[in-house]
């Protein structure tokens, strides 16, 4: 016959049922899948999550928080999959496709990831979040003159921290060889970080190129200022600058200012002496070829210059 169990044998027996049995359920499935999302335990969170989204294929609650466990754990495949999968479920879902562009984007399908961004700011025109990732985007399939008129849109919405946006707006300008718009938002960007010296050197060069000169050399002497061991190369920036385009006055100006800095470089003075020669200065130019061989007697081309300029003002002795 068989043994009766007794009252609390049977109330153990119970309650370690049921907790088993729930366990195995999706509604343990459905509250650990959440609690270990919100403690970023994105491994765990996608193992019951996992769960619910097959038993349920219609949650767009699961899917919406499977879709951002993936792209955590930069699992992006699974990501794209769940992104398109909300947008299924909800073509209306701005966000899903903010999302799935963005992540096609990262996974460098820019085109695809346009299409799905493009597709966002028609339901969510308030995002200006999605043209910072149609801007880089199109930075990617080099067509620069979009992705400056991108990184324009985000900046319309007065983002924080502007001058990164501002920054990628100049180079896309740059790059379209459109340089007064170039320099006109790298100077934004310089605003907010006056010490950068990447921008202001592409700050410079976009005046530069803009013929916009004067505003060239200022940044350029900023940059000296900014890295004083640098300075003898942003001088020479200006040097060469204005020398290309037969500026003298502006060119001795720089290259008097490079001797200043480097007194004991031969090399620095025989350079001036040069310029002085070209202009046809040739007692300015002896002047700085004896000041070179001074500092280094061995230089056998401030020799023979300052010999050419003797025999130029015919002085023979």
């Amino acid at each position: 016959a068989a043994v009766p169990l007794s009252k609390a044998a049977k109330e153990t027996g119970w309650k370690a049922w049921k907790a088993d049995d729930y366990k195995n359920g999706l509604e343990f499935a459905w509250l650990a899948g959440r609690l270990f999302d919100k403690f970023n335990d994105g491994f765990n969170a996608q193992k019951y999550l996992d769960k619910v989204a097959k038993a349920q294929p219609t949650n767009l609650e699961v899917w919406t928080m499977l879709a951002n466990v993936y792209d955590r754990q930069r699992d992006f495949s699974s990501a794209v999959s769940a992104f398109r999968k909300i947008t299924e479920l909800d073509p209306q879902n701005a966000e899903a496709f903010f999302g799935l562009g963005r992540v096609l984007v990262r996974t460098q399908k820019s085109a695809e990831g346009i299409a799905a961004l493009e597709k966002s700011i028609s339901l969510k025109p308030s995002n200006t979040e999605a043209h910072l990732h149609m801007a880089n985007a199109y930075e990617e399939m080099r067509e620069f003159q979009k992705a400056g008129d991108a990184y324009e849109k985000y900046l319309a919405g007065n983002p924080p921290n502007a001058w990164t946006a501002y920054q990628r707006l100049g180079m896309s300008r740059m790059n379209a060889n459109q340089f007064e718009a170039a320099s006109a938002a790298l100077a934004e960007a310089a605003k907010a970080q006056p010490q950068d010296q990447s921008i202001l050197y592409n700050l410079a060069q976009a005046y530069q190129k803009a013929g916009q000169l004067e505003k060239a050399e200022e940044t350029y002497k900023a940059l000296a200022v900014v890295s004083p061991k640098d300075a003898t190369n942003w001088h020479r920036y200006i040097l060469d600058m204005y020398s290309k385009v037969n500026q003298w006055p502006k060119a001795i100006e720089a290259a008097r200012k490079i001797v200043e800095l480097n007194p004991n470089d031969d090399q620095s003075i025989y350079n001036f002496g040069l310029i002085y020669q070209q202009l046809q200065k040739y007692p300015e130019a002896i002047e700085q070829y004896k000041k070179a061989v001074a500092v280094k007697p061995t230089n056998d081309l401030a020799w023979f210059q300052m010999g050419f300029c003797y025999y130029s003002l015919k002085n023979y002795k």
